[in-house]
């Protein structure tokens, strides 16, 4: 018995692995002899199965006669849902264990003729499952090490990441600590030229005097040898003679401790020069490791949008930090984050933005809407302001003026149709449908807008629709000399945009032919937007100054900086050092470009590190330097205090190449021209 069993178990073959399976048992006649009962494969062979089961009942196994007892089965197959049904004989059977008790019955079947062809089936699955065993420990160690591998490079990424932005700190720290210094030896040096300056004219005036005293010495000499004089006359001489003598004294006396004291100071004016050189050749060697940070710091920014992209939809969230923001992509950040890489030439990412609201993006009243989710795609935000519709339709506009490509002109079409639908009949445009209030923003964007499409169509009526809008903002935007311009139309709220889009969207001197003063609206931007406040950084706290998004003055919550409004204020700034330097006036071309790169400087005090497994500890702007505070303009700043975004990281990109996303017409100086003149 045994020894049968053993012949007939070597025809079998023997795998790590089972198949579930399905059986009843039938007489010789064909009659049932169970109802269906559950099963595994032990052993298969091209002629048969050895099935092992636990669950056939006492009275059955018994009525079971090797030879004559017939079975019917159902196999299922690996990696499909489709079963394999097979018929057989019982050729051998055989327990194991005890029968009143975990028992396990074996059965040997032999398939019958006409199923020749699942035994093939069956061998070649199981040599399949068997290579599969031994391959799956190989390539879950396999995996594992790679998982491992990757956890290494990404960890090295995340530290490397994080020592660019404690460089830059240090670099920024290192460069101002070191201009400062050479501001006070200036200043030393300044004062000691004045200070010499004023000896070299109490000089001239003692000189003077001496002169006088000395003629009038001599004078009493010569009237001293005269005939004929009286005593008294004689005396009256001498006293003459014996005061100039005394003034002559007095005044050599003077010029002598002059004489002196000037020495000190050549000497001291001399060490101080040599002193400021030597401080001016390190605060150059400070900006040179900022220029060189600082570069690195802008790729890292770049870098840090672009991973964000979701390749399915192209869409990227708006913030990185704030889970209640999570996954929503505002159509303002897209065309941000697109006019980004076309100025970067990465022309793939910035067409799967421009590709999704030109074939996928929901509608509404032929509008786009506000939001979308950036990992499907769909709506969410039920709102179509007139704002974020026309910067996509700029990122199209940008993107044809860089590439020449106008298989997105439609998209700036559609814009323009949408926004026409807003306008009233003196030219301004309204936020959205169904809205009454006029945003100077939207104006502005919308200015901006139509001139530049006009530049790519060149079709007048765009030009027109320019021109009126221009109007309106002349009527209703630059109306008062107190608040030179308003938020809105009857809105006097200070918002820090408009002052600084005025600039970037029309441009210095259409401003003056508006009879606008840019010089005051961009004072007026810095008395009351400017603002000096803490940030809270993972080191600690640091000063820093930058632009609020209102008159700080008229909120609760003291100063904040907003990294995107900061940024704008310095491209317009760069703006104005554009169009006073063509001008030929360097005094304010200097004033304003300096204002450009003390502001770039303070910003990157807001640089952190990005927490998410995507950022990988890259250098990313915060969204502002508190979380959770009234903006003053009816929203609020995200939560977390390490909330990267699209707005303000996009916005630093472009001040510092000083590129001008509104208007192609106005041009601006550029920080990065400055950083690499530095070098």
């Amino acid at each position: 018995m045994l020894q049968a069993r053993i012949r007939n178990r070597r025809k079998y073959l023997r795998v790590n692995t089972i198949f579930p399976l399905r059986f009843r048992f039938l007489d010789e006649e064909g009659e049932l002899l169970s109802d269906w009962i559950g099963g595994f494969s032990h052993d298969v062979a091209k002629e048969g199965i050895c099935v092992l089961s636990e669950l056939i009942p006492l009275g059955v196994w018994q009525r079971i006669a090797a030879g004559k007892s017939r079975m019917e089965l159902y196999i299922n197959r690996p990696f499909s849902a489709q079963k394999m049904y097979g018929r057989g004989v019982v050729v051998w059977k055989e327990t194991g264990g005890r029968l009143e008790r975990e028992a396990k019955f074996y059965l040997g079947i032999k398939f019958d003729s006409n199923y020749g062809a699942l035994g093939r089936k069956l061998v070649k699955q199981g040599r399949l499952k068997r290579i599969l065993n031994l391959f799956v420990p190989l390539v879950i160690t396999t995996s594992l090490i790679f998982s491992f591998l990757v956890w290494q490079e990404n960890h090295k990424l995340i530290h490397l990441h994080q020592r660019y932005v404690q460089e830059l700190l240090e670099a920024n720290q290192a460069a101002a600590l070191q201009q400062e210094e050479l501001n006070r030896k200036k200043t030393a040096v300044n004062l000691l030229r004045e200070h010499l300056q004023r000896q070299e004219e109490r000089f001239k005036l003692i000189r003077h005097k001496l002169g006088f005293w000395q003629n009038e010495y001599r004078r009493a000499l010569q009237s001293e040898k005269m005939l004929n004089q009286t005593q008294k006359e004689m005396s009256a001489i001498q006293e003459k003679k014996i005061k100039a003598e005394k003034k002559i004294a007095e005044l050599q006396k003077e010029l002598q401790r002059l004489s002196k004291e000037n020495k000190k100071l050549t000497l001291a004016l001399s060490k101080a020069s040599a002193a400021q050189k030597k401080t001016a050749a390190a605060a150059i060697k400070a900006d040179l490791r900022l220029a060189q940070t600082e570069q690195v710091s802008i790729e890292d920014m770049y870098e840090w949008i672009r991973v964000h992209q979701n390749l399915r939809t192209g869409l990227i969230a708006s913030f990185e930090g704030d889970k209640n923001l999570a996954d929503r992509a505002f159509t303002y950040d897209q065309a941000l984050a697109a006019i980004v890489f076309t100025i970067m030439k990465n022309y793939p990412a910035a067409e799967r933005i421009l590709e999704f609201y030109l074939k996928k993006a929901s509608l509404y009243r032929r509008g786009y809407l506000n939001a979308y989710y950036a990992s499907e795609g769909g709506i969410c935000e039920y709102i179509a302001h007139a704002g974020p519709n026309i910067w996509i339709g700029l990122a199209s506009l940008n993107f044809i003026k860089a590439t020449g490509n106008k298989k997105y002109l439609p998209i700036a079409l559609g814009v323009a149709q949408f926004i026409t639908s807003l306008q009233d009949k003196e030219g301004g445009i309204r936020g959205g449908p169904n809205v009454e209030w006029y945003s100077t923003e939207h104006n502005l964007d919308a200015y901006a807008f139509f001139s530049d499409l006009y530049l790519i169509t060149h079709q007048v009526r765009y030009l027109h629709q320019a021109e009126r809008i221009l109007a309106w903002l002349k009527k209703y935007a630059y109306s008062r000399q107190s608040i030179p311009v308003n938020r809105g139309k009857g809105d006097a709220t200070i918002a820090t945009d408009t002052y600084a889009w005025s600039i970037t969207a029309i441009g210095p001197e259409k401003l003056l032919l508006l009879g606008m003063d840019i010089d005051e609206i961009m004072s007026f931007a810095l008395e009351n937007c400017h603002v000096k406040t803490s940030f809270h950084r993972p080191e600690g706290e640091v000063e820093l100054e930058g632009f609020d998004f209102a008159k700080s003055q008229n909120l609760a919550r003291g100063g904040v900086v907003s990294s995107e409004w900061t940024s704008q204020m310095i491209l317009a700034f760069e703006i104005m050092a554009a169009f006073y330097k063509e001008k030929g006036d360097l005094e304010r071309y200097n004033y304003y470009f300096k204002l450009a790169r003390f502001y770039f400087n303070e910003l990157k005090k807001m640089v952190v590190s990005s927490p998410s497994p995507v950022g990988l500890g890259r250098g990313v702007l915060v969204y502002a330097s508190q979380a959770n505070v009234d903006t003053g303009h009816g929203w609020r700043t995200p939560q977390g205090d390490r909330t990267g975004c699209i707005a303000g990281n996009a916005y630093y990109i472009l001040s510092y190449y000083g590129y001008n996303p509104l208007n192609f017409s106005v041009r601006a100086c550029s920080l990065k021209k400055f950083y690499g003149q530095q070098e």
